[in-house]
Protein backbone atom coordinates (compact mmCIF):
# COMPACT_ATOMS: atom_id res chain seq x y z
CA UNK A 1 0.00 0.00 0.00
CA UNK A 2 2.99 2.27 1.17
CA UNK A 3 4.47 1.70 -2.52
CA UNK A 4 0.97 2.46 -3.89
CA UNK A 5 0.61 6.05 -2.03
CA UNK A 6 4.45 7.14 -3.21
CA UNK A 7 3.42 5.83 -7.08
CA UNK A 8 0.35 8.19 -6.62
CA UNK A 9 1.92 11.28 -5.13
CA UNK A 10 4.93 11.03 -7.68
CA UNK A 11 1.85 11.25 -10.98
CA UNK A 12 -0.03 13.92 -9.31
CA UNK A 13 2.51 15.71 -7.21
CA UNK A 14 3.38 18.19 -9.94
CA UNK A 15 -0.32 19.53 -9.83
CA UNK A 16 -0.15 20.30 -6.46
CA UNK A 17 -2.02 16.97 -4.78
CA UNK A 18 -0.82 14.38 -2.33
CA UNK A 19 -2.19 11.21 -1.47
CA UNK A 20 -2.77 10.09 2.24
CA UNK A 21 -4.76 7.50 4.25
CA UNK A 22 -7.87 8.77 6.33
CA UNK A 23 -6.06 8.40 9.38
CA UNK A 24 -2.90 10.60 8.95
CA UNK A 25 -4.97 13.72 7.30
CA UNK A 26 -4.15 15.57 10.46
CA UNK A 27 -0.42 14.42 10.14
CA UNK A 28 -0.16 15.60 6.72
CA UNK A 29 -1.50 19.30 7.00
CA UNK A 30 0.79 19.64 10.06
CA UNK A 31 3.54 18.61 7.50
CA UNK A 32 2.49 20.98 4.83
CA UNK A 33 2.08 23.91 7.81
CA UNK A 34 5.77 23.13 8.71
CA UNK A 35 7.10 23.04 5.14
CA UNK A 36 5.28 26.28 4.22
CA UNK A 37 6.92 27.52 7.29
CA UNK A 38 10.39 26.45 6.74
CA UNK A 39 10.68 27.90 3.09
CA UNK A 40 9.37 31.49 4.43
CA UNK A 41 11.67 31.70 7.58
CA UNK A 42 14.84 29.92 6.36
CA UNK A 43 15.73 28.27 10.03
CA UNK A 44 19.40 27.41 9.89
CA UNK A 45 19.30 25.58 13.12
CA UNK A 46 16.79 23.42 15.28
CA UNK A 47 16.63 22.73 18.40
CA UNK A 48 14.63 19.11 18.90
CA UNK A 49 13.90 18.97 22.38
CA UNK A 50 12.37 15.68 23.51
CA UNK A 51 14.18 13.60 20.87
CA UNK A 52 12.08 10.09 21.64
CA UNK A 53 13.44 7.89 18.55
CA UNK A 54 14.39 10.59 16.24
CA UNK A 55 10.83 10.97 14.78
CA UNK A 56 11.20 14.76 14.52
CA UNK A 57 14.71 15.06 13.09
CA UNK A 58 13.80 12.54 10.13
CA UNK A 59 10.34 14.39 9.43
CA UNK A 60 12.70 17.67 8.84
CA UNK A 61 14.60 15.34 6.43
CA UNK A 62 12.36 13.33 4.47
CA UNK A 63 9.28 15.17 4.60
CA UNK A 64 10.63 19.04 5.61
CA UNK A 65 13.24 19.19 3.41
CA UNK A 66 15.24 20.48 6.09
CA UNK A 67 19.41 20.31 5.36
CA UNK A 68 20.45 22.35 8.22
CA UNK A 69 21.83 21.24 11.56
CA UNK A 70 19.80 19.33 13.98
CA UNK A 71 20.26 19.03 17.94
CA UNK A 72 18.45 16.25 19.27
CA UNK A 73 18.12 16.69 22.93
CA UNK A 74 16.90 13.10 24.91
CA UNK A 75 17.59 11.81 28.52
CA UNK A 76 17.01 8.36 28.35
CA UNK A 77 20.28 6.72 28.05
CA UNK A 78 19.22 3.51 26.28
CA UNK A 79 17.67 6.15 23.99
CA UNK A 80 20.05 8.61 23.19
CA UNK A 81 22.43 5.37 22.59
CA UNK A 82 20.62 4.36 19.47
CA UNK A 83 20.01 7.75 18.47
CA UNK A 84 23.51 8.71 18.16
CA UNK A 85 23.30 4.93 16.39
CA UNK A 86 21.20 6.71 13.66
CA UNK A 87 22.66 9.92 13.42
CA UNK A 88 25.79 8.39 12.63
CA UNK A 89 25.81 9.09 8.84
CA UNK A 90 24.33 12.66 9.11
CA UNK A 91 27.15 15.25 10.22
CA UNK A 92 24.57 17.50 10.60
CA UNK A 93 22.32 16.07 13.23
CA UNK A 94 24.35 15.73 16.51
CA UNK A 95 22.69 14.11 19.82
CA UNK A 96 22.37 15.86 23.19
CA UNK A 97 22.00 13.88 26.35
CA UNK A 98 19.89 16.12 28.91
CA UNK A 99 16.64 16.80 30.21
CA UNK A 100 16.06 20.36 30.19
CA UNK A 101 13.80 22.51 33.10
CA UNK A 102 13.95 25.40 34.80
CA UNK A 103 16.99 25.11 36.83
CA UNK A 104 20.21 23.06 36.23
CA UNK A 105 21.48 19.99 37.71
CA UNK A 106 20.32 16.35 37.90
CA UNK A 107 16.39 15.01 38.79
CA UNK A 108 14.24 12.28 38.82
CA UNK A 109 12.45 11.23 35.50
CA UNK A 110 9.85 8.79 34.89
CA UNK A 111 10.20 6.03 32.19
CA UNK A 112 6.71 5.07 31.03
CA UNK A 113 5.84 1.92 29.92
CA UNK A 114 5.53 3.90 26.16
CA UNK A 115 8.62 6.53 26.45
CA UNK A 116 7.06 8.86 24.38
CA UNK A 117 5.16 10.08 27.38
CA UNK A 118 8.27 10.01 29.58
CA UNK A 119 8.85 12.77 31.69
CA UNK A 120 9.84 15.12 34.75
CA UNK A 121 5.98 15.12 35.60
CA UNK A 122 4.26 12.43 37.53
CA UNK A 123 0.96 11.22 35.42
CA UNK A 124 -2.40 12.73 36.07
CA UNK A 125 -4.57 10.07 37.62
CA UNK A 126 -7.23 11.09 35.35
CA UNK A 127 -5.83 9.11 32.75
CA UNK A 128 -5.13 6.14 35.25
CA UNK A 129 -5.60 2.90 32.63
CA UNK A 130 -5.92 5.13 29.54
CA UNK A 131 -3.52 5.02 26.19
CA UNK A 132 -3.27 1.13 26.60
CA UNK A 133 -1.46 1.60 29.85
CA UNK A 134 1.38 3.12 28.16
CA UNK A 135 1.00 6.48 30.67
CA UNK A 136 2.07 3.94 33.32
CA UNK A 137 5.48 4.40 35.21
CA UNK A 138 8.16 1.95 34.62
CA UNK A 139 10.91 3.15 35.97
CA UNK A 140 12.31 6.16 37.63
CA UNK A 141 16.15 6.99 36.87
CA UNK A 142 18.05 10.29 37.67
CA UNK A 143 18.93 12.34 34.64
CA UNK A 144 21.11 15.81 33.86
CA UNK A 145 19.15 18.57 33.88
CA UNK A 146 20.44 21.44 31.90
CA UNK A 147 18.11 24.97 31.27
CA UNK A 148 17.64 25.67 27.50
CA UNK A 149 19.03 29.39 27.84
CA UNK A 150 22.47 27.22 28.84
CA UNK A 151 22.02 24.98 25.85
CA UNK A 152 21.15 27.72 23.39
CA UNK A 153 24.63 29.67 24.13
CA UNK A 154 26.76 26.87 23.85
CA UNK A 155 25.01 25.97 20.29
CA UNK A 156 25.03 29.45 19.52
CA UNK A 157 28.68 29.88 20.26
CA UNK A 158 29.77 26.36 18.19
CA UNK A 159 27.15 27.30 15.37
CA UNK A 160 26.87 30.77 15.00
CA UNK A 161 23.17 30.21 13.51
CA UNK A 162 21.34 33.45 13.16
CA UNK A 163 17.36 31.79 12.53
CA UNK A 164 17.12 29.21 15.00
CA UNK A 165 13.85 26.93 15.30
CA UNK A 166 12.70 24.99 18.85
CA UNK A 167 10.49 22.15 19.09
CA UNK A 168 9.59 21.61 22.76
CA UNK A 169 8.06 18.48 23.80
CA UNK A 170 9.00 17.51 27.04
CA UNK A 171 5.31 16.26 27.97
CA UNK A 172 4.23 18.96 30.51
CA UNK A 173 7.03 20.65 31.55
CA UNK A 174 7.48 22.97 28.10
CA UNK A 175 6.20 26.37 30.04
CA UNK A 176 9.11 25.96 33.01
CA UNK A 177 11.58 25.62 30.42
CA UNK A 178 10.97 28.64 28.37
CA UNK A 179 10.21 30.42 31.86
CA UNK A 180 13.74 30.37 32.41
CA UNK A 181 14.71 31.09 28.79
CA UNK A 182 14.53 35.15 28.59
CA UNK A 183 17.70 34.93 26.67
CA UNK A 184 16.76 32.33 23.73
CA UNK A 185 13.22 33.77 23.84
CA UNK A 186 14.78 36.66 22.53
CA UNK A 187 16.61 35.50 19.41
CA UNK A 188 14.07 32.50 18.40
CA UNK A 189 11.59 33.55 15.33
CA UNK A 190 9.58 30.20 16.35
CA UNK A 191 8.64 27.56 18.66
CA UNK A 192 7.06 24.36 18.44
CA UNK A 193 5.09 23.39 21.73
CA UNK A 194 3.36 20.36 22.17
CA UNK A 195 -0.28 21.62 24.02
CA UNK A 196 -2.83 20.23 26.17
CA UNK A 197 -6.50 20.09 25.77
CA UNK A 198 -6.84 17.44 28.64
CA UNK A 199 -3.92 17.36 31.34
CA UNK A 200 -2.35 14.12 31.53
CA UNK A 201 0.34 15.35 34.01
CA UNK A 202 -0.33 16.40 37.28
CA UNK A 203 0.51 20.08 37.63
CA UNK A 204 0.79 20.86 33.78
CA UNK A 205 -0.77 23.47 32.16
CA UNK A 206 -3.38 23.40 29.44
CA UNK A 207 -3.60 25.04 26.16
CA UNK A 208 -5.30 28.38 27.43
CA UNK A 209 -2.72 28.42 29.45
CA UNK A 210 0.18 27.97 26.89
CA UNK A 211 -1.80 30.24 24.65
CA UNK A 212 -0.98 33.10 27.72
CA UNK A 213 2.18 32.99 28.62
CA UNK A 214 3.46 32.70 24.68
CA UNK A 215 1.29 35.84 24.23
CA UNK A 216 3.05 37.47 27.56
CA UNK A 217 6.46 36.45 26.48
CA UNK A 218 5.62 38.04 23.01
CA UNK A 219 4.74 35.01 20.77
CA UNK A 220 1.49 34.92 18.65
CA UNK A 221 -0.42 31.50 17.68
CA UNK A 222 0.47 30.85 13.92
CA UNK A 223 -0.47 26.60 13.31
CA UNK A 224 -2.44 24.65 15.00
CA UNK A 225 -2.15 20.72 13.70
CA UNK A 226 -2.13 16.87 14.85
CA UNK A 227 0.67 15.17 16.18
CA UNK A 228 -0.30 11.83 16.06
CA UNK A 229 -3.44 9.35 14.43
CA UNK A 230 -5.90 10.63 17.81
CA UNK A 231 -7.58 9.07 20.28
CA UNK A 232 -11.32 9.60 18.62
CA UNK A 233 -13.64 11.15 19.87
CA UNK A 234 -11.67 12.66 22.77
CA UNK A 235 -9.00 15.36 21.61
CA UNK A 236 -5.88 15.27 23.83
CA UNK A 237 -2.68 16.76 22.25
CA UNK A 238 -1.65 19.18 19.03
CA UNK A 239 1.08 20.48 17.97
CA UNK A 240 1.28 24.42 18.07
CA UNK A 241 3.58 26.76 16.50
CA UNK A 242 3.94 30.09 17.76
CA UNK A 243 5.62 33.24 16.22
CA UNK A 244 7.57 36.13 17.10
CA UNK A 245 4.61 38.57 17.21
CA UNK A 246 7.27 41.50 16.31
CA UNK A 247 7.77 39.38 13.18
CA UNK A 248 4.38 38.86 11.64
CA UNK A 249 4.37 42.77 10.49
CA UNK A 250 7.15 41.78 8.59
CA UNK A 251 5.24 39.05 6.78
CA UNK A 252 2.19 40.74 5.75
Amino acid sequence: MTQAIDLLNRLVSRQGYTCVREDELGLTAGHHYLRRLFERFSFDFVFDVGANNGQYARLLRKEIGFSGHILSVEPIPDIVRKLIEKARHDPHWTIHEAALDSTPGSADFNIMVGHEFSSLMAPSGQFDGKFHGQQKIKETIRVKVETLDDLFRSQEAAFEFKKPFVKLDTQGTELRVLDAAAYALEKIPAIQLEVSFQVIYEGAPDISESIRFMADHGFSLSGLFANNRGHFPRLIEMDAVFIKSSLLGELS
